[in-house]
């Protein structure tokens, strides 16, 4: 088989919706839990592709240059992919996490324990992402006053050694729910 017929074959099976959320269908289907625990990760990269989705907006590279937005959610179980998607690159974050949070309740999932790493959590982006989706945990800065004023009031607790974790004996953690208020912009 030549190149360009696996080509082909790649390109349309890529772009056949159907096919591609029958797949994301199955693999949710293994997943037993009430709640679904999900890791979300972005990239945005630059592309010289004709790709519709390719767009002028933020990359790593701050050229200006057409991006696509790459987008990966991974069970915490299973350790698995279970859905990707490309978005264009001019969608903020925010966006593209409640566009993935539909197409969650879409393939019929309930609940998702959303988890994001510390690239999300501006003031801004928490308050959005706690709007569309009240299941999130994501890493913080501990330089933030509110979070710092609670570490400082906790910090007899941080150093007790009942508090080291199982898998790291160099880190402690304690788990405090806390009450903020976030801004949020209307759009009109």
């Amino acid at each position: 088989i030549t190149e360009d017929v696996y080509g082909e074959l790649f390109d349309d099976i890529g772009r056949d919706e159907t096919l591609r959320q029958t797949f994301f269908k199955r693999r949710l289907e293994r997943e037993d839990d009430l709640v679904l625990a999900v890791a979300y990760d972005s990239s945005t990269e630059t592309s010289v592709s004709k790709n519709p989705e390719a767009r002028p907006g933020m990359n790593k590279d701050h050229n200006g240059k057409t991006s696509i937005k790459i987008i990966g959610l991974y069970s915490l179980k299973t350790r698995r992919p279970l859905i990707y998607g490309k978005q264009p690159a001019n969608i903020p974050d925010v966006i593209s996490i409640k566009n993935v949070l539909e197409q969650f309740t879409a393939l019929g999932v309930k609940k998702v324990l959303l988890v994001t790493d510390g690239g999300y959590s501006s003031d801004e982006n928490l308050g959005e992402i706690f709007r569309a989706q009240d299941h999130t945990l994501t890493r913080v800065k501990t330089g933030w006053k509110w979070v710092r004023d609670e570490i400082d009031r906790r910090m007899q607790e941080l150093r007790s050694v009942l508090n080291i974790m199982e898998t790291d004996v160099y880190v402690k953690g304690i788990t405090v729910p806390l009450t903020r208020n976030f801004k949020y912009k209307r759009i009109r």
